[in-house]
Formats: structure tokens, C-alpha cells, sequence
């Protein structure tokens, strides 16, 4: 369970691997005080069955706060968790295969708005005022990005279920296509079942 490295850890070990992993980075804010009552719940938009991402959503935190986020940036490298910089082999390793122009063509209209609200406050406030009536640009503090890995086919087709990539001695997650499933028993039976 390599994450964002499974199919570099599946390669590296001489398996075949129809896929690879990109990396798309979610950015976060964390809403001022006055909004930590806002939810007892998660609220989401109403999801895209075409795209495997969530879309902006309220979590209420631990801590008692709540956070909105992520958008969906596809990262210039494996772990580039803001700017654009990364190193020429990483911008050649995510830029220099068909399969992500392809991707990026079909989803255009997404990647557009997605950008858009990675680089305007604003916008990604607009985003989430649909459904949370009132939150502007000025109510976001600053709260960390994380990396979303996500599997895509030699088409630039993404890959909405798990793949499992197996041989005699080790068994490869190479997709999980939601965070929260990772936890899920369900999986774990799955993959314990793949073993045994």
C-alpha cells in the first residue's frame, strides 16, 4: 500500500503495471471562528459519477474547527504539496506521457475550474457559498494540502476501483480510489483474502 509510489514499487520489482499514478493536490482552508459551529456533519456538493474527487466540502474537525476543501491540482510531482516547482525528471514523468494530455483534454472544463480555484480565493469561496450561503475569500485562514493518488490507464482513463496487482510473493495495492475507504474492514477482508 505505496500510495502515490504503488507503481513505482510494483515496476521496481518487475511487474507488469498497466497504469500509473498521478498526483492531484488538494487544497485546503480552514474557516475563521465564527464558522466553527457552521456543521456537526460533513456537507458536499452534489458529486460528478465521472470524476473520482469530491469536490469543495465542509468537515468539521477534531479540534472543533471546520476546514473546506480539497480542489483537485494536478501536482507537477509525487509529493509538490504547493508551488509548481519539482525537479525536470518529475514535470517529465507526470508531462512527458500521452496518457495525461488525453486525460486533461476530456476533462477540460474541470481543469479549468479547478485551476480557477487554486488561483483565486474568491472563486473557491464562490464554490462553497452554493451551499454554505455567506463564506467569502476573508474567511479563510491558512491549512495544509495533501496529495490525492490517482490511478490512470495508458487512455488517460481514470480508474474508479481498487487494482490489485499480485504475484507469488507480495500483493500491490495500486489503487485505492477513496481515502476514507483505506480504513474500510470490508477492504482489509478483501485484501487479507488476496493473501491467504
Amino acid at each position: 500500500c505505496a500510495g502515490i509510489f504503488s507503481d513505482t514499487l510494483i515496476r521496481s520489482q518487475g511487474l507488469a503495471c498497466d497504469f500509473r499514478m498521478l498526483p492531484f493536490r488538494g487544497e485546503y482552508y480552514r474557516l475563521t471562528e465564527k464558522y466553527n459551529q457552521v456543521a456537526s456533519h460533513l456537507i458536499y456538493p452534489i458529486p460528478d459519477p465521472a470524476m473520482p474527487f469530491l469536490g469543495v466540502h465542509l468537515t468539521k474537525m477534531i479540534g472543533g474547527y471546520t476546514t473546506v476543501g480539497p480542489n483537485a491540482i494536478l501536482a507537477t510531482g509525487k509529493e509538490v504539496y504547493e508551488g509548481i516547482f519539482s525537479s525536470q525528471s518529475q514535470w517529465l514523468d507526470i508531462f512527458g506521457k500521452a496518457d495525461i494530455w488525453k486525460l486533461l483534454w476530456r476533462f477540460r472544463k474541470s481543469v479549468l475550474s479547478e485551476l480557477r480555484s487554486s488561483l483565486s480565493k474568491t472563486y473557491y469561496a464562490k464554490l462553497v457559498s452554493r451551499y454554505c450561503p455567506g463564506i467569502t475569500a476573508a474567511d479563510f485562514l491558512p491549512y495544509r494540502a495533501g496529495i490525492r493518488a490517482q490511478a490512470v490507464d495508458q487512455n488517460g482513463n481514470l480508474i474508479h476501483d481498487f487494482k490489485f496487482i499480485s504475484s507469488p510473493l507480495s500483493l500491490h495495492v495500486g489503487n485505492a480510489p477513496s481515502p476514507a475507504a483505506t480504513s474500510a474492514i470490508p477492504i482489509a477482508r478483501e485484501i487479507v483474502s488476496r493473501i491467504f
